[in-house]
């Protein structure tokens, strides 16, 4: 005679490791586009800074340029430092933008606390963990009513 409440039992506590596994992966998606989010933002925060400083700072030394040479020479010295700067940007895009965009990413998205280690993922986000003897106690529970 073939036990089905064995078999019901088995189908449900595979329902709820599919189901823990579905929730796990979407908690993991979410953690690691918030941190891929939060990357873009500090970068383009970042870069705003850096461009409004230069901007600022080439104002100012044309400013003082113009104390020597006409305001137009000045403005015209720092259109070609910038132009030098954009030649040694696109020179070295490699190092200087690729790489650390790529590593940063992979860093995020292959991490080790993400679905290669289940079960530090679980511990930090669910403290309501069971195991097994308290399913099976709720089952047997469940059996004498």
């Amino acid at each position: 005679m073939i036990d089905t409440s064995r078999y019901s039992r088995l189908i449900d506590s595979a329902k709820r490791l599919l189901s823990t596994r579905y929730d796990l992966l979407l908690l993991t998606l979410l953690e690691k586009l918030s941190r891929i989010i939060g990357l873009i933002l500090l970068v383009l925060v970042a870069v705003l800074g850096v461009f409004a400083a230069f901007a600022f700072g080439t104002f100012a030394l044309a400013l003082v340029l113009s104390k020597w040479i006409p305001l137009w020479a000045a403005c015209l010295i720092m259109a070609a430092l910038f132009l030098m700067v954009l030649a040694l940007v696109i020179a070295f895009r490699q190092p200087l933008i690729i790489n650390p965009i790529v590593a940063a990413l992979s860093g995020i998205i292959f991490s080790p606390d993400g679905l290669a280690n289940p079960t530090a993922l679980i511990s930090k986000l669910n403290d309501k963990t069971t195991n097994d003897e308290e399913i099976e106690r709720r089952n047997n529970n469940e059996q004498q009513y």
